[in-house]
Protein backbone atom coordinates (compact mmCIF):
# COMPACT_ATOMS: atom_id res chain seq x y z
CA UNK A 1 0.00 0.00 0.00
CA UNK A 2 3.03 2.26 0.34
CA UNK A 3 3.35 2.46 -3.47
CA UNK A 4 -0.32 3.24 -3.96
CA UNK A 5 -1.39 6.58 -5.42
CA UNK A 6 -3.86 7.88 -2.86
CA UNK A 7 -6.70 10.21 -3.80
CA UNK A 8 -7.76 12.72 -1.15
CA UNK A 9 -11.30 12.94 -2.46
CA UNK A 10 -14.17 10.58 -1.69
CA UNK A 11 -17.88 10.38 -0.99
CA UNK A 12 -17.49 8.98 2.55
CA UNK A 13 -18.65 12.19 4.19
CA UNK A 14 -20.30 10.18 6.99
CA UNK A 15 -16.92 9.50 8.59
CA UNK A 16 -15.11 12.77 7.74
CA UNK A 17 -14.78 15.70 10.10
CA UNK A 18 -16.94 18.69 9.05
CA UNK A 19 -13.85 20.74 8.15
CA UNK A 20 -12.81 18.00 5.69
CA UNK A 21 -16.10 18.18 3.75
CA UNK A 22 -16.60 20.53 0.79
CA UNK A 23 -19.18 21.00 -1.92
CA UNK A 24 -18.08 20.21 -5.46
CA UNK A 25 -20.95 21.49 -7.56
CA UNK A 26 -24.01 19.81 -6.05
CA UNK A 27 -22.02 16.97 -4.48
CA UNK A 28 -20.58 16.88 -0.98
CA UNK A 29 -17.12 15.29 -0.94
CA UNK A 30 -14.66 14.48 1.81
CA UNK A 31 -11.03 15.54 1.53
CA UNK A 32 -9.72 12.40 3.22
CA UNK A 33 -7.70 9.40 2.07
CA UNK A 34 -10.48 6.81 2.03
CA UNK A 35 -10.89 5.03 -1.28
CA UNK A 36 -13.03 2.14 -2.46
CA UNK A 37 -11.12 -0.55 -4.33
CA UNK A 38 -14.08 -2.04 -6.12
CA UNK A 39 -12.66 -3.53 -9.28
CA UNK A 40 -9.63 -5.78 -9.54
CA UNK A 41 -8.64 -4.21 -12.88
CA UNK A 42 -7.70 -0.89 -11.26
CA UNK A 43 -5.08 -2.28 -8.85
CA UNK A 44 -4.74 -6.03 -9.50
CA UNK A 45 -1.65 -6.66 -7.35
CA UNK A 46 -3.13 -4.95 -4.29
CA UNK A 47 -6.56 -6.53 -4.85
CA UNK A 48 -5.05 -10.02 -5.12
CA UNK A 49 -2.82 -9.49 -2.06
CA UNK A 50 -5.83 -8.45 0.04
CA UNK A 51 -7.87 -11.39 -1.26
CA UNK A 52 -5.04 -13.76 -0.31
CA UNK A 53 -5.11 -12.65 3.35
CA UNK A 54 -8.86 -12.06 3.72
CA UNK A 55 -10.08 -13.68 6.94
CA UNK A 56 -13.39 -15.03 5.72
CA UNK A 57 -15.68 -14.79 2.71
CA UNK A 58 -14.66 -13.52 -0.66
CA UNK A 59 -16.95 -13.10 -3.63
CA UNK A 60 -18.47 -10.73 -6.15
CA UNK A 61 -20.14 -8.81 -3.32
CA UNK A 62 -16.91 -8.21 -1.36
CA UNK A 63 -15.93 -4.55 -1.15
CA UNK A 64 -12.64 -3.05 0.01
CA UNK A 65 -12.15 0.35 1.62
CA UNK A 66 -8.57 1.59 1.92
CA UNK A 67 -7.82 4.35 4.42
CA UNK A 68 -4.64 6.31 5.05
CA UNK A 69 -4.18 8.38 8.22
CA UNK A 70 -7.94 8.57 8.67
CA UNK A 71 -9.31 9.88 11.95
CA UNK A 72 -12.96 8.98 11.48
CA UNK A 73 -15.65 10.87 13.32
CA UNK A 74 -18.48 8.98 15.03
CA UNK A 75 -20.51 7.22 12.33
CA UNK A 76 -22.31 4.03 11.31
CA UNK A 77 -21.39 2.07 8.20
CA UNK A 78 -23.76 1.80 5.27
CA UNK A 79 -23.51 -1.96 4.84
CA UNK A 80 -25.54 -4.52 6.75
CA UNK A 81 -23.75 -7.34 8.52
CA UNK A 82 -20.25 -7.40 9.89
CA UNK A 83 -17.03 -6.02 8.45
CA UNK A 84 -13.37 -6.88 8.89
CA UNK A 85 -10.67 -4.28 9.69
CA UNK A 86 -6.88 -4.56 9.48
CA UNK A 87 -4.41 -1.81 10.46
CA UNK A 88 -1.00 -1.57 8.84
CA UNK A 89 1.83 0.95 8.81
CA UNK A 90 4.70 2.33 10.83
CA UNK A 91 2.56 4.34 13.29
CA UNK A 92 3.66 3.99 16.90
CA UNK A 93 0.60 4.42 19.12
CA UNK A 94 -3.08 5.29 19.11
CA UNK A 95 -5.60 4.84 16.32
CA UNK A 96 -7.89 2.55 18.27
CA UNK A 97 -11.49 2.04 17.14
CA UNK A 98 -14.12 3.00 19.75
CA UNK A 99 -17.74 1.85 19.84
CA UNK A 100 -20.82 3.33 21.53
CA UNK A 101 -21.22 0.12 23.53
CA UNK A 102 -17.93 0.97 25.32
CA UNK A 103 -15.76 -1.55 23.53
CA UNK A 104 -12.48 -0.62 21.85
CA UNK A 105 -10.18 -2.50 19.52
CA UNK A 106 -6.61 -1.69 18.61
CA UNK A 107 -3.53 -3.43 17.31
CA UNK A 108 -1.61 -3.86 14.08
CA UNK A 109 -1.40 -6.75 11.67
CA UNK A 110 -4.48 -8.67 12.81
CA UNK A 111 -8.03 -8.76 11.48
CA UNK A 112 -10.86 -7.51 13.68
CA UNK A 113 -14.49 -8.46 13.07
CA UNK A 114 -16.78 -5.51 13.77
CA UNK A 115 -20.44 -4.57 13.62
CA UNK A 116 -20.42 -1.29 11.70
CA UNK A 117 -24.06 -0.65 12.60
CA UNK A 118 -22.89 0.32 16.08
CA UNK A 119 -21.67 3.92 16.03
CA UNK A 120 -17.88 4.00 16.03
CA UNK A 121 -14.91 6.36 15.58
CA UNK A 122 -11.19 6.13 15.86
CA UNK A 123 -8.57 7.91 17.94
CA UNK A 124 -5.74 9.85 16.31
CA UNK A 125 -2.51 7.91 15.94
CA UNK A 126 1.03 9.07 16.56
CA UNK A 127 4.33 8.51 14.80
CA UNK A 128 4.22 7.46 11.18
CA UNK A 129 1.56 6.38 8.71
CA UNK A 130 -1.50 4.32 9.55
CA UNK A 131 -3.29 2.46 6.77
CA UNK A 132 -6.37 0.33 7.17
CA UNK A 133 -8.16 -2.20 5.05
CA UNK A 134 -11.88 -2.67 5.63
CA UNK A 135 -13.73 -5.57 4.00
CA UNK A 136 -17.50 -5.73 3.84
CA UNK A 137 -20.24 -7.23 1.71
CA UNK A 138 -22.64 -5.25 -0.42
CA UNK A 139 -24.68 -5.96 -3.52
CA UNK A 140 -25.17 -2.22 -4.11
CA UNK A 141 -23.14 -0.37 -6.69
CA UNK A 142 -20.80 2.18 -5.11
CA UNK A 143 -22.19 5.72 -4.91
CA UNK A 144 -19.48 6.94 -7.24
CA UNK A 145 -20.52 4.44 -9.93
CA UNK A 146 -24.19 5.39 -9.63
CA UNK A 147 -23.27 9.08 -9.90
CA UNK A 148 -20.97 8.47 -12.87
CA UNK A 149 -23.68 6.49 -14.67
CA UNK A 150 -26.18 9.33 -14.09
CA UNK A 151 -23.63 11.86 -15.36
CA UNK A 152 -22.97 9.77 -18.50
CA UNK A 153 -26.74 9.46 -19.16
CA UNK A 154 -27.07 13.24 -18.84
CA UNK A 155 -24.15 13.82 -21.24
CA UNK A 156 -25.59 11.31 -23.75
CA UNK A 157 -28.98 13.05 -23.59
CA UNK A 158 -27.37 16.48 -24.11
CA UNK A 159 -25.32 15.13 -27.03
CA UNK A 160 -28.44 13.62 -28.62
CA UNK A 161 -30.28 16.93 -28.25
CA UNK A 162 -27.33 18.87 -29.71
CA UNK A 163 -27.08 16.45 -32.63
CA UNK A 164 -30.79 16.86 -33.30
CA UNK A 165 -30.47 20.68 -33.29
CA UNK A 166 -27.45 20.57 -35.61
CA UNK A 167 -29.21 18.15 -37.92
CA UNK A 168 -32.33 20.32 -38.08
CA UNK A 169 -30.22 23.46 -38.63
CA UNK A 170 -28.25 21.82 -41.43
CA UNK A 171 -31.48 20.71 -43.05
CA UNK A 172 -32.83 24.28 -42.94
CA UNK A 173 -29.69 25.69 -44.52
CA UNK A 174 -29.55 23.10 -47.28
CA UNK A 175 -33.16 23.81 -48.27
CA UNK A 176 -32.86 27.58 -48.09
CA UNK A 177 -33.30 29.15 -51.53
CA UNK A 178 -30.89 31.93 -50.49
CA UNK A 179 -28.07 29.59 -49.39
CA UNK A 180 -24.95 30.54 -51.26
CA UNK A 181 -22.95 27.84 -53.07
CA UNK A 182 -19.83 28.96 -51.15
CA UNK A 183 -21.60 28.38 -47.81
CA UNK A 184 -22.83 24.95 -48.96
CA UNK A 185 -19.33 24.00 -50.13
CA UNK A 186 -17.78 25.14 -46.78
CA UNK A 187 -20.38 23.19 -44.80
CA UNK A 188 -19.69 20.00 -46.79
CA UNK A 189 -15.92 20.43 -46.39
CA UNK A 190 -16.27 20.93 -42.64
CA UNK A 191 -18.28 17.72 -42.25
CA UNK A 192 -15.61 15.53 -43.91
CA UNK A 193 -13.38 13.47 -41.59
Amino acid sequence: MAKRKWVKHCLRTNCAAPEDCVMTGKIKVAKIYSNLLWQREKEPELYDAIQAIAPEWWGEDTRIILNKDLVAKRHKDGNKGHSWCLWLGDFQTGGGLNFDDGSKIEGKYQWFKIDGQIHHWNDPHEGGTKCSIVLFRSDKKPKSNVMNEARLRKIAKENAENTKVISESSHLFSESPNASPDFEHSRQEASRP
